[in-house]
């Protein structure tokens, strides 16, 4: 029995240190997981705030091609030359542009969805029209001459946070009459 006490008497303080040791790991695994908890958060929020702007920009190139199919004549595009259409002969300064009323359209909020969806971003989709070319359908000269129309659509996006920015490119062919 002696024996027994002996051994116990000395064991007393390697559970205390085992507990402390087991205390400071699980501790630190927590802080670990917590940070990693924050960053993952963090990301997830970024990347929420970029998808907005990326889709924002396709809902301007939507935007800009049901404007060119909804116009008749392309003459409507060259009497009233809207903000944000450039003629062929007066591509835009791409450094000097300013995405605001004076040389860009704005996404029109045709419906309460519009609204709702456009009242959180830091800004309003805007598109630019550009003429590329005019490809004859043949080369028979009449009256209006027949043939292609090509343009540069542009589209910018921006998110809910106002440094978030995606600008998209297209190029929309459209034939008039």
């Amino acid at each position: 029995m002696t024996r027994y006490k002996i051994l116990s008497h000395h064991q007393r303080g390697s559970v205390l240190i085992i507990g402390l040791f087991t205390l400071a790991l699980l501790s630190l695994l927590g802080a670990v997981a917590t940070t990693t908890s924050r960053t993952d958060i963090s990301v997830v929020g970024n990347l929420k705030v970029i998808q907005e702007s990326f889709y924002n920009a396709e809902v301007a190139l939507a935007e800009a091609e049901i404007y060119l199919d909804s116009l008749e004549d392309k003459s409507v595009l060259d009497e009233e030359t809207p903000p944000g259409y450039y003629p062929q002969e007066e591509q835009p300064a791409w450094h000097a542009l300013n995405w605001d009323e004076t040389d860009s359209m704005v996404v029109s909020l045709d419906s309460e969805a519009h609204v709702e969806l456009f009242e959180r971003m830091a800004a309003l989709p805007r598109f630019v029209i550009e003429e590329r070319a005019f490809f004859r359908d043949s080369l028979v000269q009449g009256k209006p001459p027949t043939g292609k129309y090509h343009f540069n659509v542009t589209g910018l996006g921006v998110g809910s946070s106002p440094k978030t920015i995606s600008v998209l490119g297209s190029i929309m062919s459209r034939r008039y009459n």
